[in-house]
Order: structure tokens, then sequence, then C-alpha cells
């Protein structure tokens, strides 16, 4: 019991790591998909380069908390006492390895909506409208990795008076919040 007490902090990051990452917190409310998945593909380069570096100081978190102890006649890296808490450590590397695109990408979105830097108008054609959502479907092109380009759906809230008092049925002008990480979010219609 005295040992949990210990390491109470690091269960509580663990905690919320996961937290982080299982749990819906509706992070992605005011995001268009497409706007995400091309954050994501940058983001994704260096995701495995910045978990490696999280598991390797995890292991010399262990290494460094034995060096402030009496040196033993031993010649261990690591103690045994310090060993037995090492299955806590690669817990917690484990879990960050291995869900850190997500956890980084829901980290990155609630960053993003702190601080609107500037705004961006961006046109989409209109593929359909459905009534039953109140939804409005819009087409976005896509490029895949062979260079051809298909057409992804997207959806915008709009209620069915202004769907039907629009002007241009074919394309729409949405405004868009550019935030800290330049992922525009909460469209607008522009009138």
């Amino acid at each position: 019991m005295q040992n949990l007490k210990k390491y109470i902090k690091i269960i509580i990051i663990v905690a919320f790591i996961i937290i982080i990452s299982k749990i819906d917190f509706g992070i992605i409310n005011g995001y268009f998909k497409s706007d995400i998945e091309f954050y994501q593909t940058n983001l994704n380069y260096y995701n495995k380069y910045i978990a490696s570096i999280f598991v390797f100081l995890s292991f010399l978190f262990l290494y460094f908390k034995n060096r402030n102890k009496p040196k033993s006649k031993d010649l261990n890296l690591i103690s045994p006492e310090y060993l037995k808490f090492s299955p806590i450590i690669i817990f917690i590397a484990l879990v960050i390895y291995s869900d850190f695109d997500k956890t980084a990408t829901n980290c990155s979105l609630i960053i993003n909506k702190l601080k609107q830097l500037s705004s961006a108008t961006r046109e989409f054609k209109i593929d359909s409208y459905d009534e039953k959502n109140k939804q409005l479907r819009l087409a976005v092109e896509k490029e895949l990795e062979s260079g051809v380009f298909t057409e992804e759906l997207e959806f915008y809230k709009m209620e069915e008076v202004v769907y039907k008092n629009l002007v241009d049925k074919e394309n729409i002008k949405l405004k868009f919040k550019i935030g800290l990480l330049k992922i525009p979010f909460e469209p607008e219609y522009e009138k």
C-alpha cells in the first residue's frame, strides 16, 4: 500500500492518457474529417520518433532514480529494488507508444481550439442535402498516394430553410477559424 502511495502520480498520468485516448469527448466536433486526416498524415511522420523518445525516457527514469541511491556492491545497472517497479514503467511506455497517434491528435485538436489566429474561406461542391439529419453533404476531393483524386463526403449541419434559400445549390462557401496549429475548425456559412 505504501508503494501505491509513492506511485499515485504515475498512476494518475497513465489513467489520464488512457482516458484521453479511449473516450470520445466530442473533440472532433467542429472539424472536417478531411482536415483531421491531413493533419494526421503530417503528424504521423514524427509520431513514432516522439513515442520512441518517451519509451526511452521512461527507461532512463528507472536508471536515474536508481543513481541517487547509495552504491551497492553489486554491479547491477538497475537495482532489484527498482526492477520490481519496472512493469509500471514498461506499461506507461507501451500505453504511450501504442496510442500515441490518437493521443497526439486529440491533444493537438484541443490545443488548436484554444486560440483563433485567423480565418479562411473555402468553397465546396454540394453533393446533396439530408433532410432527416439536417445536414449538407459536401464533396471534397482527396488525393490518394498514387496521385489519383477521389471524392470524400463531409457533413455540415444546416437548417432546411437556409438550404432552400441558397442561391447557388451547386457550391457553397464556408468560413473556417484557423487555430494555433493551423487546423481549420468550426465552419460557418458565408453568404
